[in-house]
């Protein structure tokens, strides 16, 4: 199977950092989440209905390959989980989106393709 590069990274790491008025991390942040890790998505963010799911590990090649759909899935999922961990963080005023455009480059020319049979997601 080819994979034809879009110019687009995606994120793997995100950092909450809660602070006092002084400036001054506040006990037990900052946190790092990475997507790629094994986590349970609660369901719906923080305050609405919804039945969990868990999302199992997988690689930043996996990701790297994930189709959109998936990827946005997976990100949403990834976002209800934070907000749940870290109340009263809210996505729409404090997370910048994980997919966003990028230059091309020598290792990743909008157009190349890649022709590595890829791992299935699990």
């Amino acid at each position: 199977m080819a994979y034809v590069y879009n110019g687009k990274t995606r994120a793997i790491t995100l950092t909450v950092d809660f602070k006092d008025s002084d400036g001054t991390s506040i006990t037990g942040y900052p946190k790092d989440y990475a997507i790629t890790d094994a986590f349970t998505d609660p369901g719906a963010p923080l305050g609405q209905p919804g039945t969990s799911v868990a999302y199992s590990a997988i690689s930043n090649v996996q990701l790297a390959r994930m189709s959109y759909p998936l990827y946005q899935k997976r990100l949403e999922a990834f976002y209800n989980m934070i907000e749940a961990e870290n109340p009263p963080l809210d996505r729409t005023q404090n997370l910048i989106p994980g997919y966003e455009p990028t230059g091309t480059s020598t290792s990743c020319p909008i157009g190349g393709v890649g022709t590595e049979t890829p791992s299935p997601i699990v």
